[in-house]
């Protein structure tokens, strides 16, 4: 394996265990980033208050660990401009 092999994953929000969520939540970014996407914690609250039907949050690990995420939301959780039939990326943060 080459040794600049970083192992990164994606994974459905809902399958992440209770301190993969913590870990995530407690994840920072910088400023500038948490003015356009929000912060790990709020987003993760987000995720977890909305209805599944609605939103899927997807979360990046780096050797299981999280790093990242990004929240898919469909109407009505997405900007009024987006079509019934489609989804749209919201908050994409990695730390």
């Amino acid at each position: 394996m080459n040794a600049d092999y970083v192992e990164l994953a994606a994974e459905n929000m809902s399958v992440l265990s209770e301190p993969q969520l913590i870990a995530l939540a407690a994840l920072e970014v910088g400023k500038q980033q948490e003015d356009l996407g929000g912060s790990f914690q709020g987003s993760v609250k987000e995720w977890q208050a909305a209805e599944s039907h609605h939103i899927l949050g997807l979360c990046f690990l780096q050797h299981r660990e999280p790093v990242g995420m990004v929240l898919l939301k469909r109407p009505p959780l997405s900007a009024e401009w987006t079509s019934r039939s489609a989804v749209s990326l919201h908050g994409l943060k990695i730390a």
